[in-house]
């Protein structure tokens, strides 16, 4: 159909012609013709006007039928998933026993709105056949879009609800209203960043290093580059290059199991993804009996062979509850539950709600008074997650900050030491500060522990996971003297979907089969239990009334971690929490709900080297030569990769110049880590090594930066080395390389307690014994 305009330009070329045809040589219209002329114009930009209002009022018809419809379409999957709770389908207590979450109304909330707007997308994609991405584009329906969410907004019926279900986020202004905003931490993290309260905060989408990749744009999994195909199927991929050669675990040279235990006790510091819920938040199945899949969008079922070890051909997988994801051009995002900061949330929690349910009087956190010391508090909650293994009756499941306490026994453990540093921290605060309120010595003993915990994550942890050289590149050292200015203020601490989903699972693969208590000898054994049995069961913790929590951190400090490549343990890759899920398998569809794109494409953002074309595996020579074979039998291209698989499967980084150094992990998984933990340290306005108010005075400061990981275990009485003398008769390489001490020395001579208190609690220390 012509255009207004073109109709004009069709007249003038009339009238020219006219002029032509009645032999006029006079190349100026008449007075005549230019008032027919403007007449035509006026009349054509007046329908242009009316054409266009027409075209906006059919826009936002579009845009609001695609919200009602969606609307109407969240109410029928409401009704559906109350039927499946009546029929039995949803909320068994064998499905519960599988989850990580307790019901969040603020989760549901979210998860609300967030299907409702993926669903208006997906309905606008298909009525216009414009993509995602040209919807952005298009003006028109971009401003459509806004003005129809605000309308739905001031009915509280979307965008408000949102906000309001969080207790509104805070703004610039009521940032700088709050006591002490610029001392003290928030709870839920908001206001760390005073221009954008919500970066970092508690419940807040998380950020992407790169864009989502689905194939519908918006929410379905992407499929092969190669038109027509599929990705193969991930428990396939997980046999295939995952599986442990041998039933022994592989022993990691340098660093102890505590190493695994705090890269764990970091990750649910710093990030929680909320799946989706059922009816009145009953936990969701997939299958019936782990063999027929449901269908149903909240799941993503993983078909098993018939002849797999699990004995079943359908395992279990929920899917990731949508963000609310306003803006239109963007697909499926997720939220972080938790704060995105190290700020030591799994100790006091990210809601007000959680912090009061923990804290005591005097400005402690609670106890559970016991016979053999102080433990963690009893969650005596129908959604505590755990199982106990009902033998015994000092058995119970803890409470802490982070609702994953109760995972595994070494995790606990962690959160028993911290909570009492923080009790014994409020102590000598009131021997110096006898007038100080209740508030005061909490918000102070946090500030302090929070900042202990970071200086252990960058100090000894990271130090282990990374050679220097990448400690470098990615500014993740740490001063020895005076203060940070590193801060910056438009840097978003934003934990990313990339670093969550793949990268930080690294350490999954340190999980060792088995788990035990070891006696005073540092050789004697006992209790020895799979390590499938103690997931989610404290048993190894709280057993005789905490009796033993000495002779299980003695082992996490001595005995090795597995090695971090690609062979799992059984107890994670067959029996995670003691049934027939598989957590590679898990990791690997979880990096698909989350519409990661491939591995190649990370190697692209990172720099890193890539191959061009499909089948240009020779390239790859940064992956195992074994399991580059293996991947190029299953993935029809390169450019399929998964993330998760591929950096898992690569060489580990060593160091630049030599000395056989090297790291955890290879080059993609380190250079998605180093962006990461370079956001949280100059992204966090209260990072500890700040000067005052944020951060501390310089000789506080001084006094934080010689704190110890074993030197915590030591003032908790908590160590597996007691006050007398001992003798190291081998200290580690890993020792050696990084602080260049004479190891002949250092095996000479017997040190004193406070010298093995100040060690790493994440080096290998063979053969500690004590002077006879």
């Amino acid at each position: 159909m012509l255009g207004l305009r073109s109709i004009l330009v069709f007249a003038v070329l009339f009238i020219i012609c006219h002029q032509s045809t009645a032999g006029k040589h006079n190349d100026k219209l008449t007075e005549k013709e230019l008032e027919t002329l403007e007449e035509i114009e006026e009349l054509l930009e007046e329908k242009e006007k009316e054409n266009a209002l027409k075209k906006r009022e059919d826009v936002e018809l579009l845009v609001k039928e695609a919200f009602g419809t969606c609307i109407e379409e969240f109410n029928r999957f409401r009704e559906r998933q109350k039927k499946f709770k009546m029929e039995g389908l949803d909320g068994k207590p064998k499905r519960k026993r599988n989850r990580l979450f307790k019901r969040s109304k603020r989760s549901e909330e979210i998860q609300k709105i967030g299907h409702i707007l993926n669903c208006a997308k997906k309905t606008l994609i298909k009525k216009t056949g414009k993509t995602l991405k040209e919807l952005r584009d298009d003006l028109e329906i971009a401003k459509c879009w806004k003005k129809t969410i605000k309308e739905l907004a001031d009915g509280n019926n979307l965008k408000k609800r949102h906000h309001s279900s969080r207790s509104k986020r805070t703004t610039p202004d009521e940032c700088n209203e709050i006591t002490d905003v610029n001392t003290y931490r928030t709870i839920d993290g908001q206001c760390n960043n005073l221009n954008n309260p919500h970066w970092g905060a508690a419940f807040e989408q998380q950020p992407r290093f790169i864009s989502e990749v689905y194939n519908n744009g918006v929410d379905t999994p992407r499929t092969s580059v190669i038109p027509g195909e599929n990705l193969p199927n991930p428990r396939e991929l997980s046999n295939a290059v995952f599986a442990s050669a041998s039933e022994t675990d592989v022993d990691e040279s340098f660093n102890t199991l505590m190493s695994m235990n705090w890269g764990q006790f970091i990750d649910h510091d710093i990030v929680l993804t909320p799946h989706i819920t059922g009816q009145d938040g009953a936990e969701i199945s997939c299958c019936v009996n782990g063999n027929d899949p449901v269908e149903r969008d909240e799941c993503m079922a993983i078909e098993v062979d018939a002849n797999d070890e699990l004995g079943i051909t359908c395992m279990e997988f929920v899917r990731s509850a949508s963000a609310a994801a306003f803006e239109l051009g963007d697909g499926k995002q997720v939220t972080n539950g938790i704060t995105s900061f190290i700020d030591g949330s799994m100790v006091y929690g990210s809601t007000t709600s959680e912090v009061a349910a923990l804290r005591d009087a005097g400005g402690k956190l609670k106890v559970k008074e016991a016979a053999n010391g102080n433990l963690l508090p009893e969650d005596s909650s129908e959604d505590s997650i755990c199982s106990l293994s009902g033998d015994d009756s000092d058995d119970y499941c803890q409470l802490a900050g982070d609702v994953r306490v109760n995972v595994q026994p070494g995790l606990g453990s962690l959160h028993l030491v911290f909570m009492k540093e923080h009790n014994r921290i409020v102590d000598e605060l009131k021997t110096r500060q006898p007038g100080w309120t209740d508030d005061k010595l909490f918000n102070e003993a946090r500030k302090i522990v929070g900042a202990i915990i970071q200086h252990i994550t960058y100090n000894e942890w990271l130090e282990n996971v990374f050679v220097n050289d990448v400690i470098t590149k990615y500014d993740l050292g740490l001063l020895s003297t005076g203060f940070s200015d590193d801060y910056t203020d438009t840097l978003d601490p934003g934990i990313t979907v990339g670093f969550a989903t793949a990268a930080l699972r690294f350490g999954h693969s340190q999980v060792r089969s088995q788990i035990a208590h070891m006696g005073a000898d540092y050789s004697t054994l006992t209790d020895e239990t799979n390590m499938e049995i103690t997931l989610k069961n404290p048993h190894m913790l709280v057993d005789e009334a905490g009796s033993k929590v000495l002779e299980l951190v003695r082992y996490m400090t001595t005995v090795q971690g597995a090695k971090a490549d690609e062979e799992f343990s059984g107890a994670i890759r067959n029996k995670l929490f003691n049934t027939a899920l598989d957590l590679t398998s898990l990791n690997i569809q979880r990096g698909r709900d989350h519409g990661l794109p491939s591995y190649t494409e990370w190697r692209k953002w990172c720099n890193l080297p890539a191959p061009v074309n499909d089948d240009d595996w020779s390239s790859m020579t940064y992956i195992k030569r074994r399991p580059r074979r293996l991947l190029q039998n299953l993935y029809k291209s390169v450019h399929d990769i998964d993330l998760y698989v591929g950096g898992m499967l690569e060489l580990r980084s060593t160091a630049l110049n030599g000395g056989g150094d090297f790291t955890y992990v290879g080059e993609t998984f380190g250079c998605i880590l180093g962006e990461q933990f370079k956001n949280l340290k100059n992204g966090d306005r209260f990072w500890y090594e700040r000067a005052e108010p944020e951060g501390f005075s310089e000789s506080k400061l001084a006094e934080i930066r010689k704190v110890t990981l074993s030197g915590i275990l030591c003032k908790n009485q908590m160590s597996p080395v007691e006050e007398n003398r001992v003798q190291m008769r081998e200290i580690s390489n890993r020792w050696t390389l990084r602080h260049g001490k004479d190891k002949t020395v250092m095996q000479d001579n017997t040190r004193t307690y406070e010298f093995l208190c100040s060690m790493s609690a994440f080096l290998k220390i063979n053969s500690v014994k004590h002077l006879q």
